[in-house]
């Protein structure tokens, strides 16, 4: 699985999102919110923009989320919005690409979202969108998997400066939090 995190401005988020779906080839895409009116909302955007998606959270029916299922497993659908409730649950071969649309507060839920895609010796690719609210949750991702992810930009869109982008254009590690004498495991 390549990684990368794409810093934008909040306002921006869907724009980036659309102009990241437009640039990528891809064959099938899972995009993650935070939150089921979240989902709805970017779902519903993307079918104004003409991309065929389906829409997964609680809130739907089993009969729903059946349907949504079938749809994006037999290519009725490009792509699948789902929150992290869903995340685990999720078992579909062939997913090419997962979109964070939105950073997962646990790191763990990362790894559950990311692990859509890349199965079953395929490679896979994992977008996260991060903005100047979410960039501390990003950098603790990074440390819960042991390994730094690319910040990047993306080529042809006209990004609104913001903060996120200073310190030689991608924030820098949040400082580790000093531990206690008990977890370093000094004695005395």
């Amino acid at each position: 699985i390549t990684h990368a995190f794409y810093p934008v401005v909040q306002a921006q988020k869907f724009d980036l999102l659309v102009h990241l779906l437009e640039q990528t080839q891809y064959h099938s895409v899972i995009i993650f919110s935070r939150t089921k009116s979240g989902a709805d909302y970017v779902a519903s955007r993307l079918k104004h923009e003409g991309h065929t998606c389906a829409v997964m959270h609680a809130d739907r029916s089993q009969q729903e989320r059946t349907d949504a299922l079938k749809g994006f497993k037999y290519g009725k659908y490009e792509v699948r919005v789902a929150t992290d409730l869903l995340a685990r649950r999720l078992d579909i071969a062939d997913v090419s690409h997962v979109i964070n649309f939105d950073v997962p507060e646990n790191p763990e839920d990362y790894v559950h979202r990311i692990g859509r895609t890349g199965r079953a010796q395929k490679t896979g690719d994992a977008f996260t969108l991060v903005t100047e609210e979410t960039w501390r949750d990003a950098r603790s991702i990074e440390r819960f998997i042991g390994q730094s992810i690319e910040w990047k930009k993306v080529d042809g869109f006209s990004y609104t400066y913001s903060g996120i982008f200073d310190g030689g254009g991608m924030p820098q590690a949040a400082p580790e939090k000093p531990r206690s004498r008990l977890m370093r495991g000094a004695r005395r």
